[in-house]
């Protein structure tokens, strides 16, 4: 049995700097403040994709060469294929926050808070473009290299800049010392990166978290206990399909329960856990149609869309676990 493997490249030199400042202000039982953000970022990208080598399917792979009956040569030291797509980008990024956050304890049981940010962001970037379909070498016997994306010398730009308001609510009230409830409202926002923007894809990205939940502190149990709705809109995602980049954009929701806390059953011994059960699906979530080979589906000029609105998140396990015991440092070995 034999394999493909592909041996890209993808390697990005990143630099950033990041401010924040805060001032706070307490009067009675009132806590208020305001504060800014603000960092300076790039990003240098150089990427290979495709570059695909025939293997043994067995540990130790050994690197295969193959010409067919007719004389054609499948690879060039193992390799079947050249790039299919490439990336040499210089990206520039700053964003700017003022926020401001207010909490009130009411009464000694109830405390609420609030809190509202606004953020500016920019992106500025130069791209080296790609010729696709090119064969390197001329001879179309040589199959390795008849269909690879070669970077071309030209260069295109691009630059972004939007700006979101996010802002959150909650409370907090405790039934007893030992029993607390808790309840929150949150707006989130992001921005496109580098990759979504170098596709072309300018949404801007929003998500609603709806939570609540309960709280126990004693001396044998500390643990939260929380059910929480989240709504997304404006997904993006793309796959590189004959070369070319295919944006899928849509939204999804996630209703889930998580429970996480320590136990401490005897002195010096504390178990730590937590579980989280996550029903995540797309939602109005449509990607480009494609055909057995690869290549979208048009008709009349207009690209026909799959809806995959019902399928679960990919990367979102269903179940999450872990459990963790913890001795105070006197308790270990001297060796660790």
């Amino acid at each position: 049995q034999v394999v493909q493997a592909g041996m890209w490249r993808i390697q990005k030199d990143i630099e950033s700097f990041a401010n924040d400042l805060a001032l706070e202000w307490k009067s009675g039982n009132n806590t208020f403040t305001v504060g800014g953000f603000y960092t300076d970022y790039s990003s240098k990208d150089k990427w290979n994709l495709g570059n695909n080598v025939l293997l043994t399917a067995e540990p130790n792979a050994r690197i295969l060469n193959m010409t067919l009956a007719d004389g054609r040569i499948v690879t060039n030291r193992g390799f079947t294929s050249g790039s299919t797509f490439n990336v040499n980008a210089d990206y520039d990024g700053r964003d700017t926050a003022v926020y401001a956050v207010d909490e009130f304890q009411v009464t000694d049981k109830l405390r609420l808070d609030a809190g509202v940010r606004y953020q500016h962001h920019k992106v500025s970037g130069t791209l080296e473009n790609n010729t696709f379909g090119v064969d390197v070498d001329g001879n179309p016997n040589t199959l390795y290299d008849n269909n690879v994306a070669v970077l071309n010398g030209t260069y295109s730009t691009l630059s972004f800049k939007d700006h979101r308001v996010s802002w959150t609510a909650g409370a907090n009230y405790d039934i007893t010392s030992s029993i607390g409830v808790f309840a929150r409202y949150s707006r989130g926002n992001s921005f496109p990166f580098f990759d979504n923007l170098r596709d072309g894809i300018t949404v801007a990205p929003k998500v609603d978290t709806y939570e609540g939940g309960l709280k126990v502190s004693t001396d044998l149990v500390s643990a939260y206990a929380t059910i929480f709705h989240n709504k997304f809109d404006g997904l993006a995602t793309t796959v590189i399909t004959n070369g070319a980049p295919i944006a899928s954009v849509g939204g999804a929701k996630a209703t889930g329960v998580e429970l996480e806390g320590a136990i401490r059953p005897v002195q010096g011994l504390s178990i730590g856990f937590s579980g989280t059960w996550l029903d995540s699906k797309y939602r109005h979530f449509f990607t480009p149609a494609v055909d057995a080979n690869g290549n979208p589906i048009v008709i009349n000029g207009v690209p026909v869309l799959d809806d995959l609105t019902g399928n679960r998140v990919q990367r979102q396990p269903k179940w999450q676990w872990r459990i963790s015991p913890h001795l105070p440092r006197s308790h270990r070995r001297r060796s660790d």
